[in-house]
């Protein structure tokens, strides 16, 4: 079973950017988002991400297939790596985040919730993204922008090394 950072990965779904539209497709304004669930695949949960051409998510997120793992230690699992979304909370019980792994996204989840449960959620249109109007259980993630540059006409924003946290200063 493959691991990172001593935490095992067990493969959850594959995310596959497109460009057209999709059946069933939930969209996140927040992201500029529409995710949709591919039925017709027996052999795996595939879901579809289509995105808004001002969308928000990481350049590598819009362009590149993702496989998602489940995990039970999300901290350590992404733990030194560049984060590209999150962590963040889209259900109650279950966090997500997003690494570049030398140009390839990878999505990290940790959740108590099965899989039918977290099915069943997106079936009925309840996933939450950060951002969505509906109330969530934890604060959105954290997008990495750009640093601050001396002389630059946005002031106070600054940048851990790594992809951490945003301040507004």
């Amino acid at each position: 079973m493959p691991q990172r950072n001593g935490v095992e990965m067990v493969f959850h779904h594959m995310g596959i950017p497109t460009h057209v539209p999709q059946p069933g497709e939930r969209y996140s304004a927040a992201f500029g988002l529409y995710t949709s669930d591919v039925t017709e695949c027996r052999g795996l949960k595939v879901q579809y991400h289509r995105f808004e051409p001002d969308s928000c998510l990481h350049p590598l997120m819009q362009s590149v297939p993702h496989a998602a793992f489940k995990v039970d230690d999300l901290d350590r699992a992404v733990a030194g790596a560049t984060l590209i979304l999150g962590p963040y909370a889209p259900l109650p019980d279950y966090r997500v985040a997003v690494i570049d792994d030398g140009g390839v996204p990878i999505e990290f989840i940790e959740t108590a919730l099965s899989d039918a449960e977290i099915w069943a959620s997106a079936d009925v249109n309840e996933l939450r993204l950060p951002g969505d109007r509906e109330p969530q259980p934890a604060p959105p993630p954290v997008i990495p922008r750009p640093v601050e540059r001396p002389g630059a006409a946005s002031p106070g924003l600054t940048m851990r090394q790594g992809g951490g946290s945003v301040a507004a200063g």
